[in-house]
C-alpha cells in the first residue's frame, strides 16, 4: 500500500501539508474504513430512517384520532396561510376540512444524554407559527411523542410548554401520545376565539 503521499489542502490528524511527503498509512486506513454516517448520525435509533419513523408516527396519529376522537384525518392536508393578505398553500401533516382540524406530528425525544434537543424544539416553534397563520376556525393539534428520560422530571412536551408556552397560539392544543399504551394526554389547550365567546 502507498505510504508516502503529497498533500495540497488535506490535513488529516495533524499531518503536515504543502507538498511535504510523510507516512500516514494508519491515518488514511482509518479514514477509508470510517463510516461517514457515524460522524453526523442523527438517525433515530431503531428506525430505517427519520422520514420512515415520521410516517409511522403519523399513521399512529391517524388511528388514534379516528378511534378516540372520531376525527377522520387526511395526510398532507393543504391550507392557505399567510400574512398581510398574501397567502400560499401549506401542507400540514394531517387535517380535515369538514371537521376543521389541523395536526402536526412530532416524534422527537430527549438527546441520549438527557439534554433538550434544541434543533427539534425550534421545529416545534415553527409549527406554532404555521398554526398561528392558519384560519382561526380550525382546531390545531401538535401531536407529540411522550418523551421521557431518567435525568428529567418532565416529559419533553411538559418542558416545551414550561419554556415556550408563550409561543403557543389560541386554538392550539398539545397532545402527548404514548405508543406503548396507546394513550394520549393533553398537555396544554388554548381555546379558539369562537370558543371563548360561547
Amino acid at each position: 500500500m502507498l505510504t508516502s503521499v503529497l498533500l495540497f489542502t488535506l490535513n488529516p490528524s495533524g499531518c503536515n501539508t504543502a507538498f511535504q511527503s510523510f507516512d500516514c498509512t494508519t491515518q488514511f486506513d482509518t479514514m477509508l474504513t470510517m463510516n461517514p454516517a457515524s460522524m453526523t448520525n442523527h438517525q433515530r435509533i431503531g428506525s430505517v430512517s427519520n422520514s420512515h419513523a415520521g410516517r409511522e408516527f403519523e399513521a399512529e396519529a391517524r388511528a388514534y384520532f379516528a378511534q378516540q376522537e372520531n376525527l377522520h384525518l387526511l395526510p398532507s392536508f393543504s391550507v392557505a396561510i399567510g400574512v398581510a393578505g398574501t397567502k400560499k398553500p401549506h401542507s400540514f401533516d394531517l387535517g380535515n376540512q369538514e371537521q376543521a382540524v389541523l395536526v402536526e406530528c412530532k416524534s422527537h425525544n430527549w438527546t441520549v444524554t438527557g439534554n433538550m434537543p434544541s434543533a427539534k424544539v425550534t421545529v416545534w416553534n415553527e409549527a406554532m407559527y404555521y398554526f398561528h397563520l392558519a384560519p382561526v376556525h380550525f382546531k390545531k393539534i401538535l401531536f407529540v411523542l411522550e418523551a421521557r428520560h431518567e435525568r428529567q422530571t418532565e416529559t419533553l412536551a411538559e418542558y416545551y410548554v414550561r419554556t415556550n408556552g408563550h409561543l403557543v397560539p389560541e386554538g392550539v392544543v398539545i397532545l402527548e401520545y404514548n405508543p406503548h399504551s396507546k394513550v394520549g394526554r393533553y398537555v396544554i389547550a388554548r381555546a379558539r376565539p369562537q370558543d371563548k365567546r360561547r
